[in-house]
């Protein structure tokens, strides 16, 4: 049917002896007035939820970039530790601090 959008799981089993769903399709201008109506409710909450929205997502990159930080920081100490023959009192006390460290915060 020109204008629409076959069934993906149909087209696909088309070939096949054993077809797993039935031919069913939908009309382009019914597929249009759909997203478009999706979009408005999107886009509608997004605008009356924006500050908070926002502030979501200072958040989370705030986070993440603490725990960037903090494995950077890990991670330049073992590799400071990775190559050792003696292992001292202080490495330990300074390995068991930045773990300690990137479980608590």
């Amino acid at each position: 049917m020109a204008g629409s959008y076959d069934c993906s799981t149909y087209v696909l089993t088309f070939r096949h002896c054993r077809q797993n769903c039935f031919g069913h399709c939908i009309s382009t201008k019914a597929l249009r007035a759909l997203m478009l109506a999706a979009i408005r409710t999107v886009s509608a909450f997004v605008v009356a939820n924006e500050a908070e929205s926002i502030a979501k997502a200072q958040a989370e990159l705030d986070a993440f970039k603490s725990d960037t930080t903090r494995a950077d920081r890990f991670l330049a100490l073992t590799n400071k530790y990775a190559n050792f023959s003696v292992l001292t009192t202080p490495m330990i006390y300074r390995l068991e601090e930045a773990v300690r460290a990137g479980k608590t915060t």
